[in-house]
């Protein structure tokens, strides 16, 4: 299996699949995420089409739950995003593989410079995840900037339902879920952000202590790599900070985020 992936026939059949993979995440999961689904958006114009109506109905009613609308197009975004991390996954994993294999046959910098798509399949990963757990407030940020009509009186509505939480007034279900929800979708980044940094520093450090390529090009390349990992780290640690904040102080950051 080792020498096989060492063939120039190996290194091609991965990089097609990897390629495969990167249409397949950004063409098919619109499409599998709709099979068997009453909610069949073509494109992103396609949800928003979907989204402005189903929120307006959901936000501006009196009932405690959301429209069945609403709920239909968040289950759909579930399924989006995990469709959506499959293929990060699947072409992560088809990246380590070529990385690995260009690496122990000689070609470092090749494999060096397969960090950069490695660190954009990871963020994402990250994201995917991050909208599958808390769909709602990733839909919201797709909701168009013009507010007129229903739409802009309903998002008053909630805004001004937003301001009141700091003077003491109980919070309505609504906005109490949509606070929850935000807060959630942020607790969820901070953790995933903590996790990739330390396993980046974890990486790193072991790096550091192993024994040093015999090649001088091998070296500068390990050289490289660690000092990309040690500024990964500590940008995913930003992350992490940032997205913390947020979920401590929801609802500064809902008003924002809706661009209320």
């Amino acid at each position: 299996m080792g020498e096989s992936l060492r063939s120039p026939r190996a290194f091609l059949a991965l990089g097609a699949v990897f390629a495969a993979l990167v249409v397949g995440f950004v063409r098919l999961p619109v499409h599998l995420a709709a099979l068997g689904s009453q909610v069949a958006p073509r494109d992103q114009n396609g949800i928003i089409a979907l989204l402005v109506p189903a929120i307006v109905a959901s936000w501006g009613s009196s009932d405690t739950e959301p429209t069945a609308d609403l709920l239909a197009l968040e289950g759909y975004w579930v399924r989006f995003h995990l469709f959506k991390a499959a293929f990060a996954i699947a072409a992560s994993v088809t990246i380590v593989l070529l990385a690995r294999a260009l690496w122990r046959t000689g070609h470092v910098w090749g494999a060096a410079t397969l960090a950069a798509p490695g660190l954009l399949g990871l963020v994402a990963l990250l994201a995917n995840l991050q909208g599958a757990v808390a769909p709602g407030p990733s839909l919201q940020s797709m909701l168009p900037l013009r507010r007129d009509g229903s739409l802009g009186a309903v998002l008053l509505d909630v805004r001004a339902d937003l301001a009141r939480q700091g003077s003491g007034v109980v919070r309505s279900v609504r906005v109490g879920r949509l606070i929850d929800e935000f807060a959630l979708y942020h607790w969820v980044f901070a953790a995933l952000s903590a996790i990739t940094a330390v396993v980046l520093a974890v990486a790193v450090l072991r790096g550091r202590h192993t024994t040093a390529p015999s090649s001088a090009d091998a070296r500068r390349a390990r050289r490289v790599l660690l000092v990309g990992g040690t500024l990964s780290s500590l940008a995913w640690a930003v992350l992490c900070a940032a997205n913390l904040s947020t979920a401590l102080d929801p609802v500064s950051g809902l008003l924002g985020w809706l661009r209320l």
